[in-house]
């Protein structure tokens, strides 16, 4: 009977030894759901520099990290030399920067995430890696293990070595996408040129009937670039060039090429004034050639007119702002009345000859502002490709239907050189993202983590605008690398 006892003892003493291992297993499981949750290590009173870490992920997929270990260091060559007891150790540049993680995923979809970081680890190329405090690096993976453990239920561990790589070091060959657009834009011009010429011949065989829309048409043109040009925000980005630190509200949002040493306030609005003044004299060219144009100077009244445009353009100094002024002008389309004479549709046919050439010169002009335009992002430069492809397919349909074949193929092929210049141009710039952080911190620490470079918190504050640097939003977007 104590046998028995015994044994019975020995049996409630194992069941309870696994009654506690299952509650230590579970409150395990527990501890790795909010660790998952809570990014690399528990963040709940640790202060700023639990704040500062950042969710780690590869390829934008999240992962959680419970170690993470980075090698780097210097190449070297040992020289060895015969009956000398010392060698020599050449310097041969920069070691290779490795970043060994163990973590885990963890969740009802743990398979999901699984094979969604499995997709991501088996794209060719180099990807991003967000390192929990270094910030983003673009790695290769080298070697990658996620091990499945029937006792952990819906964790999968994760083992994983990258190799922080630059891309290809070899030279490339680059495309001229730039130079590709001013060829198109030439061809464009002669071609608007020559199929106005066409079409206006036979509204001005009615005489000054015609002209008198031409004219009309000319100086309702002309009230809307005077208001383009007297935008306040040209003006004062035609000053944001300046060399000098003037304030992190100096020069945001569309600044200007760097201007000269020598230059000053005084000078660049001096220039400004001057270059609206060649804008009036180009305005009363085109003027002056309406009023006396025939059949063979045609071609002369739209040289008028895109040189009326390309000088709007010159009055912007930024290459965004030209774009602004641009599309408005683009955009220009006068009321035309419905036409109960021959005499009447003359008169609308010249109307309607003078804005589509007014327009089409701006069109012009605008695809030479685009060429200018230097994006500081891909997320900015897909945006400028939005914004002015649909200008071009809008004037490409109007010109195919009025069966102007030589206008249609050119603004075809300058659309292509506009679309495939800026597209070249944004790939090889970083995104804009959303940086987020547990606690506000400093701009100088901000950008030390994000780019391992404290000297851009000048271009965090400027896209975050805090209430004071030292105090960054905790949700702002900025440059990707």
């Amino acid at each position: 009977m104590s046998g028995l006892l015994n044994a019975v003892g020995a049996v409630g003493s194992t069941v309870s030894a696994l009654s506690g291992a299952a509650s230590s297993l579970g409150n395990a499981a527990s501890s790795i759901e909010s660790l998952a949750t809570g990014g690399y290590g528990a963040k709940q009173g640790l202060g700023i520099w639990a704040a500062s870490l950042q969710a780690a992920s590869f390829r934008g997929v999240p992962f959680a990290v419970t170690q993470a270990t980075h090698k780097t260091g210097r190449r070297t060559a040992p020289h060895i030399y015969p009956y000398r007891d010392e060698i020599w150790v050449e310097d041969i540049g920069l070691g290779t920067r490795a970043y060994s993680f163990s973590g885990f995923i963890v969740g009802d979809d743990v398979y999901s995430q699984r094979d969604k970081l499995k997709a991501a680890v088996e794209t060719a190329g180099p990807g991003i890696l967000v390192h929990p405090s270094l910030g983003s690096k673009k790695v290769s993976i080298v070697d990658f293990a996620m091990v499945e453990r029937a006792e952990r239920g819906r964790v999968v561990e994760l083992q994983f070595t990258a190799l922080e790589t630059a891309g290809s070091i070899m030279p490339t060959a680059v495309a001229q996408t730039k130079k590709g657009i001013l060829s198109a834009i030439t061809s464009a011009v002669s071609a608007v040129e020559a199929d106005f010429q066409t079409y206006i011949a036979g509204p001005l065989a009615y005489g000054e009937s015609a002209l008198a829309k031409v004219t009309s048409t000319v100086t309702e043109f002309e009230g809307v670039v005077s208001s383009v040009i007297g935008d306040a925000s040209a003006a004062y980005n035609s000053i944001t060039g300046l060399v000098g630190g003037f304030g992190r509200y100096f020069g945001v949002g569309s600044p200007a090429a760097p201007a000269p040493n020598t230059a000053t306030v005084s000078s660049l609005l001096a220039a400004q004034i001057t270059a609206r003044t060649a804008v009036l004299a180009a305005a009363s060219g085109l003027s002056a050639a309406g009023e006396s144009m025939t059949v063979a100077t045609a071609s002369s009244f739209a040289g008028e007119a895109q040189t009326l445009l390309d000088a709007v353009a010159a009055i912007a100094q930024s290459p965004a702002d030209q774009v602004r002024m641009l599309t408005a002008l683009q955009a220009f389309s006068p009321t035309i009345p419905a036409a109960t004479s021959t005499l009447g549709q003359a008169g609308a046919n010249a109307q309607d000859a003078t804005a589509q050439l007014l327009r089409r010169s701006a069109l012009a002009a605008l695809a030479g502002a685009c060429e200018a335009y230097t994006p500081t992002s891909s997320t900015e430069a897909m945006a400028l490709l939005d914004a002015v492809i649909p200008l071009f397919d809008a004037e490409i349909t109007v010109a195919a239907d009025a069966g102007q074949d030589g206008t249609y193929s050119a603004f075809r092929a300058l659309r292509a050189a506009v679309a495939t210049d800026l597209i070249v141009r944004g790939a090889a710039l970083p995104s804009i993202e959303t940086v987020t952080t547990g606690a506000p911190l400093p701009a100088l620490a901000v950008a030390y983590l994000l780019y391992q470079d404290a000297t851009r918190s000048d271009q965090l504050i400027a896209r975050a605008n805090p209430a004071h640097p030292a105090f960054m939003p905790t949700s702002f977007e900025a440059l990707s690398a």
